[in-house]
């Protein structure tokens, strides 16, 4: 017979099980997944790392690239950063290879990307998502403006924010939205949830 111990004190159980239940040593419930016995922490673990992994490829980054910047941090600082920190890294240096091409929709297009997608996986990760969520407002503005598009406006869901309700049926030129977004400053709040559009399509 296969021996078993629960995955939370270690204790000996009288047989493997094969669906949940509770340890009767410690009180902890112990999980099976493939065979495996887990306990509730690890299954959590598990499942935030699956997350994570989806999250570097939805930046359009390999694990690789991931595994090779954290690992450059750790050895310039001497400890090992959180995940969202080597994120922003990334996103960073990615955005300063964008910034320096010539101005188009594809480099605007793949700016408002990254930095909207980055915004989402920080608010996710419980840091503040709003710098990066204002980039992304911003080259959406400097997109549509480049398309040609003449009024722009903040489309504002329901449930929104106080400061982003403010901003409901306020129109604006393109170059009037470019600036008002570039006079915002880290810390102001606002903008989380609401979204550019043209200004006759609300």
């Amino acid at each position: 017979m296969e021996l078993a111990t629960c995955p939370a004190c270690r204790s000996a159980l009288p047989k493997k099980p094969s669906k949940k239940t509770k340890c009767a040593s410690c009180g902890e419930f112990i999980f099976v997944r493939d065979g495996h016995l887990m306990t509730a922490k690890e299954i959590e673990q598990e499942r935030i790392a699956r997350i994570r992994v989806n999250d570097i490829h939805y930046l359009g980054f390999s694990e690789e690239q991931f595994r090779a910047k954290e690992k450059a941090i750790t050895e310039a600082t001497g400890h090992r950063p959180a995940f969202v920190d080597v994120i922003i890294v990334l996103v960073e240096e990615r955005a300063s290879e964008l910034l320096g091409q010539e101005d188009s929709t594809a480099k605007f297009i793949n700016l408002r990307a990254i930095y909207t997608s980055a915004s989402d996986i920080l608010k996710r990760e419980g840091r503040d998502p709003r710098p990066m969520k204002r980039l992304g407002h911003l080259y959406e503005a400097k997109l549509l403006r480049k398309i040609g598009f003449k009024r722009l406006a903040f489309q504002v869901p329901d449930g929104s924010c106080e400061q982003c309700a403010a901003l409901s049926g306020k129109t604006y030129s393109p170059d009037e939205m470019v600036s008002f977004l570039e006079s915002l400053q880290g810390d102001d709040p606002g903008l989380c949830c609401c979204y550019i559009n043209e200004a006759n399509q609300q």
